[in-house]
This record gives C-alpha cells, structure tokens and sequence, in this order.
C-alpha cells in the first residue's frame, strides 16, 4: 500500500475484492480505522482494509445506481475492546488524473459511531486539493 500525502492507495486490495477500479483511503480512516492509532499490528491491516472495502463493495450492491457519494458502514474492532463496532464511512466516487474512475474512502465522524450517533444523518465535509 503506497501513501501519497492525504491518501494511501489499497487498489491491489480493491481488485482482489472485486472492486475494478483504483481505491484510496484517506489518512484519518487509516489512523483511526485501520491502524486504530498504531494499535493494530502491521500484519493485520490489509484484513482490516480487506474489511472495510468489502462492506463497501456490499454496499455498492445493493445499490440501484451507483451514487458519487456512497455512505456505509463496517465492523471493525478497535483494541482493547473485542466486540466489532459499527464504524460509519463515506466513499466518493470520481474521475482522475490518471484513470477514468477512482474511489476515495474516508470517515464521516471524528469518532466511532456510538448507536444513538449512528442512527443521525452524516454530513461529510469535503476539501479539493
């Protein structure tokens, strides 16, 4: 997996969920999601990644069209709590400089989803670069 800045490329994991295009996620997801802020250990974090873009490739099936802006949700456990929690997510869907689509992954929230916190609409704030 290659970082470039605010991104950090999984497309090997992408296609081998069956994801065609290139996917990054964003440097908050991958601290705080995967890393779970560098206590997951190195060799647990492409399951953890594998995790997250299947629920997003689930959730892509069951959609009628794929909207730019897709909101879903994975089960990831954070340390040193055993019990998965429901982490909330949002993917954008977009052309690139370099192919002619792409999906960026990113958090919705600043922390994980309590169940009261996840039943409320996100709003996902958005920076160009």
């Amino acid at each position: 997996m290659r970082s470039s800045g605010f991104l950090i490329d999984v497309t090997p994991v992408a296609h081998s969920v069956g994801l065609p295009v290139p996917v990054s996620i964003s440097q908050p997801l991958w601290k705080l999601g995967i890393t779970a802020s560098d206590t997951i250990p190195e060799e647990q974090r492409e399951a953890r990644v594998r995790d997250v873009l299947i629920a997003l490739r689930l959730r892509l099936a069951n959609a009628r069209v794929a909207p730019p802006g897709i909101e879903f949700a994975a089960l990831l456990a954070f340390p040193p709590e055993p019990m998965p929690q429901l982490l909330s997510l949002y993917a954008i869907a977009h052309s690139d400089q370099t192919s002619l689509s792409a999906i960026r992954t990113s958090r919705t929230r600043a922390s994980r989803c309590s169940s009261e916190s996840c039943r409320k609409p996100l709003m996902p704030s958005f920076q160009s670069g």
